[in-house]
């Protein structure tokens, strides 16, 4: 029978059966994988071999390092003298490329042994005697004790950089908000951070009288730990994206960057869960002689949304007029009151009970705000 025996291309001859490359400088001898690497790229010329397929290839199922797949290159490359790579091209970000043509010889060969070990020995005579064979097969084990060496130190490696990447994505999550960080760490979580129109609804919230009230660090840090606990029980409670923490001011997203039903609603029961919470807050930070209140500013509308920051520092924020609105009302609002904008009204009408409009002149809006002051929750289930 017939099987291809050499593989020809430019100056070089591949000897499948020796597993020896022949060239002009004469007869190389490479690695056992290093033979295998070449042997696939040479028996698939002209199209980009990705180093996934190679590495499924030549080490089958085993966890290979990119280190392990690029030396074997490397190597093969030298034996080549390909130092321009011109016959072994690499495509970034893909794989690499045979580019030379191929031309095979087929040699004639003995049909497949007997399968026992006795039937083996004589047919051919000798074998397990030859010293030859026995050197060959002590090289191999050789070479394959240390292919598993390499491939042992280079699992090791790629579990520590896993569970060090790991260890800095848990960080990671207490710096930005867990739904940007969800998405981040999913599958095309990218389209979901650039910058986008959407429909939301904008809390702001801060501390009346938090500036002028310490001089204690040790006080100042005890107020915000349950002031932003009690705002992070609600935001997963109501699905809202805490934008950001600026001190005791703090603001938050409903309808993004998930997207949620009903956000004034959201926005408006978050409000008055979280009036009900600072009320009982405040009164113990008056028992121990810290007169604080709260004031918070609901607005609902268009707003641009995404990634903005600079290189090295970035943050996922709403930006437009009802971010700033939010804002302006909730500096607007007395102390222990939330007030809301008219869009927001218009959308809970039915389920809150308000006082009357108050219209006030906002820096940045060419005309009067019509600001009302939520009193109290109808027909609707309180979450305390």
């Amino acid at each position: 029978m017939t099987v291809p025996g050499l593989l020809r291309f430019g100056a070089h001859t591949l000897d499948l059966d020796r597993l020896r490359l022949n060239g002009p400088s004469g007869e190389t001898e490479l690695r056992r994988k290093c033979f295998e690497v070449l042997r696939y790229l040479v028996e698939h010329p002209g199209r980009v071999v990705t180093k996934d397929e190679l590495i499924l290839a030549v080490w089958g199922d085993a966890i290979t390092a990119d280190e392990s797949l690029a030396r074997c290159v490397c190597d093969v490359r030298r034996a080549l003298a390909d130092d321009d790579r011109e016959i072994i091209r690499t495509v970034p970000r893909r794989g690499y490329l045979f580019d030379a043509p191929v031309s095979s010889v087929e040699i004639e060969v003995a049909p497949p042994p007997p399968r026992d070990a006795a039937a083996a020995t004589a047919a051919v005579p000798g074998r397990a005697d030859d010293k030859a064979f026995v050197v060959e097969l002590i090289r191999d084990l050789t070479a394959r004790q240390r292919e598993l060496a390499e491939l042992n130190a280079a699992l090791e490696r790629r579990v520590t950089h896993q569970m060090l990447e790991i260890e800095r994505l848990t960080r990671l999550r207490r710096f930005v908000p867990a739904q940007v960080a969800d998405l981040m760490l999913g599958d095309n979580g990218e389209r979901y951070l650039t910058s986008h129109r959407r429909e939301v609804a904008v809390l702001a919230c801060d501390l009346d009288g938090f500036a002028s009230r310490f001089q204690d660090t040790d006080a100042v840090t005890a107020v915000l730990i349950e002031y932003h606990a009690s705002i992070g029980t609600l935001s997963r409670t109501f699905e809202a994206m805490v934008e950001r923490f600026a001190g005791d001011g703090v603001t938050l997203v409903f309808n993004d960057p998930l997207p949620c039903a009903d956000p004034p609603g959201r926005a408006v029961r978050f409000a008055d869960a979280l009036r009900r919470r600072l009320g009982r807050l405040t009164q113990t930070w008056r028992h121990a002689g810290r007169d604080i209140g709260f004031r918070i500013g609901i607005a609902y509308g268009h707003a641009t949304l995404g990634v903005i920051g600079c290189e090295g520092r970035c943050d996922y924020a709403a930006v437009g007029t009802v971010p700033s609105l939010a804002s302006a009302l909730c500096a607007r609002a007395a102390r222990g009151q939330v007030l809301m904008s008219e869009s927001v009204l218009a959308a809970v009408t039915d389920v809150v009970g308000v006082a009357p409009a108050t219209s006030l002149q906002i820096s940045g809006f060419a005309r009067p705000v019509r600001a009302f002051a939520l009193l109290q929750l109808q027909h609707e289930e309180r979450t305390a």
